[in-house]
């Protein structure tokens, strides 16, 4: 009988973002993420003042996260930092990875990262689709996890839920952009069920978003007291106008959708919490 081929070895798989004040959540992102078998966890400190970038040290004394200061506020910092990141970090990795601090990878059908990656290996390009979690209800900042605490989402044909981030194969790269959202790459991009995607504009795909083997929970709104803290910080890249209450409110309104139940985080709360007490 022939021997059965060894298996390969596991893709090294880094995940990258910026970040600015988000000294309540930004432990259970980072505890999560590491949950995932992430080889390194690359985080852009965006000037944050309210303690988070403390918290980011003390996870990388304990965990594989780098921490890099990030002094920026025009309109192609975060396009920046994330080219950055390939250029200075890549070479110890296949694949990275991209996503925002309000947004968790949950995986479906894989234990590890890297499980999941190895199955994309005649791309150069992965795009996930977000799950576009409401507000479930919350007026205040509840004290569970996100991950407890939202349980529900927008729809999937819900435009605002079609938008992508995306794992690229490191050797492939070529430039980030138009947007933060998709890169260019010498081969594919494909979606999660292995097919180049259908964009209704770049970034944002058509039809309905698909969630099969992996989805990105994308907690945008949080509660309402959250949701006006972020109106208020605005965003680096973007002049958001005149922020008062009432555009707050109806902006709110205008997101906050939770038409269906969503707990397949739920799965990694409890190592979640134990990780984040681990390193507190």
């Amino acid at each position: 009988m022939n021997e059965s081929p060894e298996r390969t070895a596991c893709a090294k798989v880094a995940v990258c973002m910026c970040v600015k004040n988000e000294v309540f959540r930004i432990s259970e992102w980072i505890a999560y993420h590491s949950l995932l078998g992430f080889e390194k966890i690359i985080v852009y400190d965006n000037m944050s003042t309210d303690g988070t970038r403390e918290i980011l040290e003390r996870f990388s004394e304990a965990l594989n996260v780098i921490v890099i200061d990030w002094d920026r506020s025009d309109r192609m910092y975060q396009m920046d930092a994330f080219k950055d990141a390939v250029v200075r970090f890549g070479v110890s990795f296949d694949w990275m990875g991209f996503i925002d601090s309000d947004e968790f990878i949950v995986l479906h059908e894989h234990d590890c990262i890297s499980d999941f990656i190895e199955e994309y290996n005649h791309a150069s390009a992965v795009v996930l689709n977000w799950a576009l979690f409401g507000s479930s209800g919350h007026l205040t900042r509840p004290s569970g996890l996100l991950i407890e605490e939202f349980k529900f989402r927008a729809k999937p044909e819900e435009r605002r839920a079609r938008h992508v981030k995306s794992f690229i194969k490191v050797s492939d790269f070529i430039d980030v952009g138009p947007n933060p959202h998709v890169f260019n790459v010498r081969g594919q991009t494909v979606n999660v069920l292995h097919n180049p995607p259908e964009w209704e504009e770049l970034g944002i795909t058509a039809g309905s978003a698909i969630y099969e083997t992996c989805q990105i929970n994308h907690y945008f709104l949080k509660s309402l007291e959250e949701w006006r803290e972020k109106m208020t910080r605005g965003y680096p890249d973007q002049d958001l106008g005149v922020i008062d209450e009432a555009r707050i409110i109806a902006e709110f309104r205008s997101f906050d959708r939770n038409d269906v139940l969503d707990d397949s985080a739920l799965l990694l709360a409890n190592e979640t919490k134990l990780r984040i007490r681990l390193i507190s």
